[in-house]
This record gives structure tokens, C-alpha cells and sequence, in this order.
């Protein structure tokens, strides 16, 4: 995860939306890009680990055996990132998927929501030394500190998310983000589960600085997700307002710009006498009027020359000059 200073990071999540085809992983991969996200993320598990076969249900069986995409899959997903020059990341659900992502140098493990108390998960994740991602849906405070015990802060992005597909507006409370960045001293990002992508784009406003979104190929789409999931269109006009955005992100210091000098010496009014004064005087207020165009010595140095002594006659409507004054 490389990015320049104040940039957005926009992660694809396709998740499980290939329906455990790789030919789709690979469509959705290429439109990600074209989307101009800056990476896509995958799940990956194996059924007979994530379930107890002995006590799952026939139809959950078949279902997350349907979703299932094989490590062979996932080496052959991986280098065609790379050609692509996307960035891939996945979510094990268990220690042996993970120990198989590293295995295949994934770079950002991405740990789930409900992973975040999977001490076992975490144990194996943490022995990698990698840089990590942590959804923090359903999750109380005692139990994200007891997550982070497992990593160096300076890795870990905390992501801030309501785990509600789809998540109602006023369930999610952006000022958690600026919270929990105070809190836990990590970087804070968003996990949008919400409809559409305006909360995506407010998060930044609250110091999100990366963003997942659900991503699926197309509007009219099957897939798990599908309800939270954006279409290609639409991701993109996500990730084009994200990137303008990023542009008003400055340092905060109240300067103002070069362009912005300019513009006000045409539209700030000049300071001008409002009679013939005579050398000695001391300029009051009442021999003050503003009037456009303005002047060189600007009005921002009203305060400036009240009860100044001039140094020379005036004359009525000429404008006041730092050279007229004894300042």
C-alpha cells in the first residue's frame, strides 16, 4: 500500500462476488482498473477450515463451497495483478489460508470484521510482519485493543464499518473515524457497506484515508454483495471524486495562494482621500473612502494609518500611498 501524501487509497472489494469463477475474478479485476482503483481484494478461505462440517448446515456448506476459489486460483489472480499493475489483496479466514498468502508474498493482509477476535487468525498474521488492514464492524472497544496487541500500530490500518448489508445512514457515525485515530494511534480508513457512495466520500472529511467499496461487474449482477456493490460506472465516478478531493487536501496553514494575491488586487476595494488634506495632518477616519479599484497600498492596511501623520499635501479621490504617510 504506496501512496503519496494525502492520497486516497481505493480498494475493489470484490470479495466473493466472482461466485467462484475466475474467469469473472479476471473481468472484474480489469474493470476495477479501468475504474482507477488502486487495488481489488479477494477472500479467501477453505470451506472444511471456515465451517465444522460436523454441525454446518447442508445448505451453508454448499453455499460457501460454491464461493470458493482454490490457492491456485488465487497464485494465478495474484500475477495477473501484477501484470496489471493493480495491487491484490486478500482476507484469510483461517491460519492456513493465510499461512498460503504469505507463502505467495502478499504485501496487505486484510483481516474481517468477525476475524477480529480470531486470536488463533491474528497469532499467524502477526508472524508475517506485514502491513494489515482490520475491519472493525461489531466490534467493542476492549476488543480492538486486544486486536492491535498482535501488531506494530505503524502497520495497521483500522477500518471504521458497520457490519449491515446494507447499513442504514443513521447507523453509521462518521465521527468515529476521527475518534478512533485519536484513540488507537493508527491510520483510519472507511469500509462502506452503506447504498450508493456519498458516505464514502464524506469519510475523507473525517480523516479517512482509505476507502473500501464493494465492487460487482455490473448493475443487473448476481452475486453475494450484490445490494452494497457498486457497478463500474458508478465506481468510477466514485474514484473521480475521490481523486478530486484529494486535490483540496492541504496542510491547513490559512495561506493563501499566489493566484488567489492576484485575484484580490481587482476585486478589493482601494483606499483613496476623501478631501484635500494639508502636510502634518493626521489622518482620520472621516478622510477615509473605500471605493474600487484598489490601490497599491492595499486596504488591508486600514488600521495601519489612523492618526498617521502625513507627510505631504493630498489631494481629494487620489489614493493613499505608504510614502504619504509617517508610518
Amino acid at each position: 500500500m504506496s501512496l503519496k501524501k494525502n492520497s486516497i487509497y481505493v480498494i475493489a472489494e470484490i470479495g466473493v462476488n466472482h461466485n467462484g469463477s475466475i474467469k469473472l475474478a479476471k473481468k472484474l479485476i480489469d474493470k476495477a482498473l479501468q475504474c482507477g482503483a488502486n487495488a481489488v481484494k479477494f477472500q479467501t478461505f477453505d470451506y472444511k477450515y471456515q465451517l465444522n462440517l460436523k454441525y454446518a448446515s447442508k445448505k451453508a456448506v454448499k453455499f460457501t463451497k460454491s464461493l470458493q476459489l482454490s490457492f491456485k486460483d488465487f497464485i494465478n489472480l495474484k500475477k495477473y495483478c501484477e501484470i496489471k499493475k493493480i495491487d491484490f489483496i486478500s482476507t484469510p479466514f483461517d491460519p492456513i489460508s493465510a499461512s498460503f498468502l504469505n507463502k505467495i508474498n502478499l504485501k496487505l493482509f486484510k483481516i474481517a470484521s468477525p476475524s477480529i477476535v480470531d486470536y488463533q487468525l491474528l497469532s499467524k498474521v502477526s508472524k508475517f510482519k506485514k502491513k494489515v488492514l482490520i475491519s472493525t464492524g461489531m466490534s467493542k472497544k476492549e476488543e480492538i485493543i486486544n486486536a492491535l496487541k498482535f501488531f506494530n500500530n505503524k502497520n495497521v490500518t483500522l477500518l471504521y464499518c458497520v457490519s449491515l448489508y446494507p447499513t442504514p445512514f443513521e447507523k453509521i457515525d462518521l465521527n468515529n473515524i476521527k475518534k478512533m485515530k485519536n484513540l488507537f494511534k493508527t491510520n483510519v480508513g472507511f469500509s462502506d457497506h452503506s447504498v450508493g457512495y456519498e458516505l464514502a466520500l464524506a469519510s475523507i472529511g473525517f480523516g479517512a484515508t482509505v476507502i473500501e467499496k464493494h465492487f460487482k461487474l455490473s448493475k443487473n449482477q448476481k452475486c453475494p454483495d450484490s445490494i452494497v456493490s457498486l457497478d463500474p460506472n458508478t465506481f468510477a465516478e466514485m474514484v473521480s471524486k475521490i481523486r478530486n478531493i484529494e486535490k483540496s487536501i492541504g496542510k491547513g496553514n490559512l495561506a493563501i495562494s499566489s493566484e488567489e494575491k492576484n485575484a484580490r488586487r481587482n476585486i478589493r476595494k482601494g483606499l483613496y482621500y476623501k478631501k484635500d488634506l494639508r502636510k502634518n495632518s493626521f489622518l482620520k477616519e472621516s478622510d477615509i473612502i473605500l471605493r474600487s479599484p484598489s490601490t497599491k497600498f492595499g486596504i488591508e492596511n486600514y488600521s495601519k494609518i489612523i492618526n498617521k501623520k502625513l507627510l505631504i499635501d493630498v489631494f481629494k479621490n487620489n489614493p493613499i500611498k505608504n510614502k504619504d504617510l509617517k508610518i
